[in-house]
């Protein structure tokens, strides 16, 4: 199993020099690989601190509006680019069915033209996925209104303390991921913590994993947390 880890992009720690220091650090601590990667759907207007503005709005708003797609994918084609990513579909804080169907409808058309283009789309959830639509989570809502012939999903797995197992979802829906983030959680603290020292139980995570169709593992923490994370990860039989 290949392991690797996000390196930023933006900040003061994107500046050549830090980076330079990242990446050689991070094959110091054993990673295999680093990644660049950004938000490639991009809204077209940003009213708001991330996450949410004062109104608890989205950044973008509640009209979702994005720059013109076709133009993002020929890039992303044009620079070799295999896999999109979107963190979110943005949609309201307080979504209607209607808003959900209305973003996946949007989305399956940006799947199938990342498709005719040779990439595979895939769904971050984090915000506007972690919602609920008349006590359904909209997460769930977006697995059947979401093609899959067209879109696969990224898990965030410290969303357990929002209660999104990554292991019951990777069961439940078995294929229709393509990578997830890292990170460990402690049950008892409630806090980001370092990989093998927290409460989850990672092997049955990974196991589940193979269910869920994962490809890619990203360890997305801080230096620190990542370096520590490292041994268990390596010693880790699945």
């Amino acid at each position: 199993m290949l392991i690797g880890f996000n390196a930023p992009t933006a900040g003061p720690l994107s500046a050549a020099d830090n980076l330079a220091k990242i990446v050689v650090g991070g094959e110091a601590m054993g990673f295999d690989y680093a990644t660049f990667s950004d938000h490639v759907v991009i809204p077209t207007a940003i009213a708001a601190e991330y996450p949410y503005s004062a109104s608890g709005e989205f950044p973008s708003g509640t009209r979702g509006e994005r720059h013109e797609q076709l133009t993002e994918i020929a890039w992303a084609k044009d620079v070799g680019l295999t896999q999109m990513i979107v963190p979110s579909l943005d949609g309201p804080p307080h979504p209607t069915m209607d808003d959900v169907k209305r973003a996946a409808d949007e989305y399956n058309k940006m799947g199938e033209q990342a498709k005719a283009a040779g990439i595979q789309q895939g769904l971050h959830n984090e915000e506007f996925e972690l919602t609920t639509v008349d006590g359904k989570r909209t997460y769930d809502l977006l697995f059947e209104l979401l093609r899959p012939e067209l879109v696969k999903f990224q898990f965030q797995v410290s969303t357990i303390r929002q209660g999104y197992d990554a292991a019951e979802y990777f069961t439940k829906y078995p294929g229709r991921f393509i990578s997830m983030h890292v990170q460990g959680w402690s049950a008892n603290t409630r806090k980001i913590m370092p990989v093998g020292q927290d409460t989850l139980d990672w092997k049955k995570i990974f196991t589940a994993a193979r269910t869920g169709g994962i490809r890619n593992y990203f360890v997305e923490m801080n230096l620190d947390m990542m370096r520590a994370s490292v041994p268990y990860l390596r010693g880790l039989q699945v």
